[in-house]
């Protein structure tokens, strides 16, 4: 899995499943006899694809050959905070958050959408973003933050966007990889 990546030098954004996978190989390599539940596949990594899982980007600015009218792409797993700079974001946030809740005339992550407002709602730029993390949400269209994550894993769709027109392409999933 993480060694096809590696050979096709694709552009990649670590996410929460990524942080897991890397503590858990670290993990199973010092003590070998833990039960690894979900993540047993992560027995089978090399010392080179965990180092390349440890050092993905946590967000990814594409080059300006991507960009639809002047406006930058910035590809992250979850979301970014509004109003806070990217260097300044919690890389918790950028892996798991969902949505976003007023506190004090700020914004605070959240995971879950109860009592909160999806996060790229409130985004306004100056990136387009593009996430993931959502599968529940579905596809998500907003003006400055596209959502992409619609389920494929849990059998619904894989859907990307073709850059620089945006245009958004599905397929359906084969088959149910996990229960959601």
């Amino acid at each position: 899995r993480v060694h096809g990546v590696r050979k096709l030098n694709a552009w990649v954004v670590r996410g929460n499943h990524d942080d897991k996978a890397v503590f858990v190989a670290v993990q199973s390599k010092v003590y070998p006899t833990q039960k690894k539940d979900t993540f047993s596949w992560t027995s089978e990594l090399g010392v080179d694809d965990i180092q390349y899982l440890n050092k993905l980007p946590y967000s990814l600015k594409l080059p300006e050959r991507f960009s639809k009218n002047n406006q930058p792409i910035l590809i992250v797993h979850a979301g970014i905070v509004p109003g806070v700079d990217l260097e300044n974001q919690k890389l918790e946030d950028m892996t798991t958050m969902r949505a976003l809740k007023k506190q004090n005339d700020k914004f605070i992550a959240k995971e879950k959408l109860k009592d909160a407002i999806p996060w790229a709602s409130q985004w306004n730029g100056p990136y387009h973003i593009y996430f993931g993390h959502d599968a529940k949400g579905g596809l998500q269209k907003f003006p400055y933050a596209t959502g992409l994550d619609t389920g494929c894993c849990y059998g619904r769709q894989l859907t990307a966007a073709i850059l620089p027109e945006g245009n958004i392409v599905q397929v359906s999933a084969k088959k149910v990889y996990s229960k959601p």
